[in-house]
This record gives C-alpha cells, structure tokens and sequence, in this order.
C-alpha cells in the first residue's frame, strides 16, 4: 500500500475478508506507527525493511514498540541494538549477474546511486583533480537521479571551480535490466556513501 489514504481504503472494503498475513514497511516514514492499531487489531505481525545508518528518535521508538522484526542489509545498516528483532539479509544483489563481463571499456571511473550531498561526489571530483596534476587524466561518469537540484548546481560550480567538465559527465538514470552490462564498461566503481554499506 503506498499511502494512509490506501490503508484506510483497504480497511473500509475488505479488510474484514481479506485481512492480511502480514504488514511490511519498505524504509518507513511513520508507517509502523499509523499500521500498530491494525496489527494490535488483526493480531498480525509488522515487519520493516530499513537500511539507513542514523536512526532519530522516530526510528529507535517505532522499531522497539511497532515493528516485530526489523530487516537491512548490513550490521551498519540499521544500528539499534535490539536482540533477535534486528535481522541482517544484505542487499540480495545477484552476483551472478553483476560481474565483470568482457566488454570494451566505455569509461574510467562511475558513480551509481542519487546525486545527493549523502554521496559525497564532491570528494570523486577532487579525486579527479589530483590525478590531473600528477599528470593521469581520469574520467568519470554519474549515474543516478538528480534528487537535490541545490546539491546538484553546488556539485557543478565544484566541477567548473577545478576545470573538469569535460572530465565529468552527468548520464542520468539507466535502466536497471541493463546496468549489470554498462558497470563492465568502466576500470572502477566507487562509493564515499556515509555510514551504511550502500547497495549501489
């Protein structure tokens, strides 16, 4: 259900006939809280998939009164100390698929993920500016949403401060069925995601 407005709709029609076997939040907001009346009154479990290395004070209250277990990818990924209700799965990545596969090389370096101030893209283009002065012209590709137009022109004043346009290229989202092929296309993935293993 992607809403409260779809929860309450359920519940209008056919929540009595159709009662569910379980309750599963996807990352959250404060769906565990606005589910716990119809799990306490269904008496069905709640469970949650949350992979985020800051939990507020929202976060740490729901997982210990609403939610029965909470799924993530990694021990970093979710790091309340809550025995037996914590459950470490990892990012269920087919490693059969995302491999290196022999392909000629369309890049040096890519980036995979949103293009938000989380993933530190800032720290790649400096990256890029060190290995011009010692003389190695390395370029690199982003891949990904752009998510936060202030964070995106910072990132581009960045860019054009260090003289590397032509260095650095914004290639927008590609399709998940074809990502696998085009990440064998580059020398190097990176990541500098804050805390948590992230599954780009």
């Amino acid at each position: 259900m992607k809403s409260v407005a779809d929860m309450l709709d359920f519940v209008a029609r056919d929540g009595r006939s159709r009662r569910p076997v379980v309750f599963l939040v996807f990352h959250g907001g404060g769906y565990p809280i606005i589910f716990l009346p119809f799990k306490l009154w269904w008496r069905r479990p709640l469970f949650q998939w949350k992979a985020h290395a800051h939990a507020d004070i929202k976060t740490r209250l729901m997982a210990r009164l609403c939610d029965d277990q909470v799924f993530t990818a990694s021990p970093s990924s979710f790091r309340l100390d809550l025995p037996g209700k914590v459950v470490v799965l990892g990012h269920a990545i087919d490693t059969d698929l995302f491999r290196p596969h022999p392909r000629p090389r369309c890049g040096d370096v890519v980036a995979v993920g949103r293009v938000a101030p989380v993933k530190h893209l800032e720290r790649m283009v400096d990256v890029l500016a060190r290995c011009r002065a010692l003389g190695r012209v390395v370029r690199l590709d982003l891949i990904g949403k752009y998510d936060d137009p202030t964070y995106l022109a910072r990132l581009k004043e960045h860019i054009a401060r260090l003289d590397l346009q032509d260095q650095v290229r914004f290639v927008g989202t590609v399709p998940f069925d074809s990502m696998a092929e085009h990440l064998s296309g580059y020398a190097l993935a990176y990541n500098f995601q804050n805390g948590a293993l992230d599954k780009a």
